[in-house]
């Protein structure tokens, strides 16, 4: 894994602080898509060069809020437990915003590349002797990394659950309802007040997994994300119900929507096991 570093890291109120950059920079590498680390400090320490004491005060900064943070979320914590219950296992509050803006930048410069192929392979071609037939056709342009980005995007689905017809279509992506059925049943996590394309493309890509998975109309669909929904706010962890009060973390639509979280709730990984 791998993550690209902005140098606002260094310019904020972690400047000079150099055991807490040391172990963040460790935790921004060993983390996953949605920004979930789940390694020990002992690991840490042997992969920093910094005795465990240190790791685990380094740690306690990054937990710990901070007023002077350019980013309100969680009281400016840099990263919130997992689960209270063990002493390692993070997640990173504001891996999806870098992240997006991460790949922004990647959009940028693969137009960039794309177009600079274009003008190339233009050039080389007005240079060739063309024949009659081919004196008016034009060059054509190459999509936009964005567009081919975006196209990919909607097609993060597994092949096996589109393979059952190529008849079917998917019914158009009902946002609204669906934000006012987790706003109805997921009361103890926080309301959507911006609706950024991060948000809305991974519901959207979550709404046609539930309608291809098994041909489903628009009203079973919804059914199935009020069940979800209700899923996770029965859920002490997701909730922040079971966890410490000095640390409060709670699940939020985004991260619902995430595709790692979506599969990992449904199957019941932060829910307690009944005997």
């Amino acid at each position: 894994m791998y993550a690209k570093l902005f140098t606002s890291i260094y310019q904020g109120t972690l400047r000079g602080k150099s055991h807490a950059l040391l172990v963040f920079t460790n935790l921004l590498a060993h983390a996953d898509s949605s920004g979930e680390v789940d390694i020990h400090p002992k690991a840490i320490a042997e992969e920093v060069g910094l005795c465990v004491e240190q790791v685990r005060d380094a740690l306690d900064m990054l937990e710990s809020p901070d007023e002077e943070s350019r980013s309100p979320e969680m009281e400016g914590r840099r990263i919130v437990r997992l689960d209270e219950h063990r002493a390692w296992g993070w997640r990173i509050v504001n891996y999806l915003k870098y992240r997006a803006i991460r790949n922004e930048e990647d959009r940028k410069e693969q137009n960039r590349a794309a177009q600079e192929r274009w003008r190339t392979k233009n050039r080389v071609s007005q240079d060739k002797p063309r024949s009659a037939e081919h004196q008016q056709e034009k060059p054509r342009k190459p999509k936009s990394a964005q567009a081919e980005a975006e196209a990919e995007a909607l097609i993060e689905v597994p092949t096996a659950l589109v393979a059952k017809g190529d008849a079917y279509r998917a019914p158009n992506f009902p946002l609204q309802a669906v934000l006012d059925a987790y706003h109805e049943l997921c009361p103890s996590m926080s309301k959507v007040r911006v609706m950024t394309n991060m948000r809305q493309k991974h519901a959207k890509c979550r709404w046609q997994e539930v309608c291809l998975k098994d041909h489903a109309t628009e009203e079973e669909a919804l059914d199935f994300f009020r069940w979800y929904f209700k899923r996770a706010e029965s859920s002490d962890f997701l909730t922040g119900r079971r966890g410490s009060k000095d640390r409060p973390w709670r699940a939020d639509f985004e991260w619902l929507m995430t595709a790692g979280n979506f599969a990992k709730v449904i199957e019941g990984k932060y829910h307690e096991v009944k005997a």
